[in-house]
């Protein structure tokens, strides 16, 4: 995907990122023009990029998330009781949306692993994960794009995200 936040973000593991049109992914890998790609599960599934793949790594580097969104005008249009109506959807959703998510995942994981029992599925540990988290938030890393090209409210919206992910692991 040619974002440049993804791709500041794997150059700064060590990766040497390339940009492909989604169609021609598969034959990348089938000819060995690329030896591997950033895709949610699904996309492995769906898309067949396992059969042409040894090994899929999930680096825990990023969410695939669905999150609501909504025109800031659109939204400050409508009565505050249903701007109230649509925040507590939102937030009773959120729970269920990323269980189902991981389920999801661990679902094709087990139907990729039947129909191509040679791959590996690989899954990084918290302990491995640990470089990855500090070198996104070196000088010039991941998150530092971020903040340069997010534009105005970057820094809050990282803010808020940083103070949910916290309540969320204490719980």
């Amino acid at each position: 995907m040619a974002n440049p936040i993804l791709i500041k973000a794997y150059n700064t593991y060590g990766f040497n990122t390339q940009n492909l049109d989604y169609s021609e992914i598969y034959g990348a890998l089938q000819t060995k023009l690329i030896d591997s790609q950033v895709q949610p599960t699904y996309a492995h599934w769906s898309m067949g990029f396992y059969e042409v793949q040894d090994y899929i790594t999930n680096l825990w580097n990023e969410a695939f998330t669905v999150t609501p969104v909504i025109n800031r005008d659109l939204f400050d249009s409508i009565p505050k009781d249903l701007q109230q109506i649509l925040i507590d959807s939102c937030v009773e959703l959120i729970e269920p949306m990323t269980n189902w998510s991981f389920q999801q995942n661990q679902a094709l994981g087990e139907k990729i692993k039947e129909a191509k029992p040679t791959i590996t599925l690989y899954e990084l540990s918290n302990e491995e994960v640990v470089p990855f988290k500090e070198l996104a938030w070196q000088e010039g890393g991941p998150v530092g794009t971020y903040l340069k090209i997010g534009g105005e409210g970057a820094k809050e919206i990282l803010d808020a995200l940083l103070i949910d992910i916290e309540a969320a692991q204490k719980q």
